[in-house]
């Protein structure tokens, strides 16, 4: 499950970098998306605009 560091960094996914892809579950089914950092620093997932990162579960290939 994804969640930020708590210091307020939310630069720091516990390794993830831009460009990497992951596999994330919505709704009950895993999707796949590209994680990316915007221009105010955030993360966000590519085609999926509102979307918070924490919560999310997610794994990796």
């Amino acid at each position: 499950m994804l969640d930020n560091n708590g210091d307020g960094d939310r630069r720091d996914y516990g390794g993830i970098h831009c460009g990497e892809v992951f596999d994330f579950r919505l709704n009950g089914v895993w999707v796949p998306a590209r994680v990316e950092m915007g221009d105010d620093r955030k993360w966000y997932l590519v085609g999926m605009p509102g979307l918070e990162l924490d919560g999310l579960e997610v794994k990796a290939e």
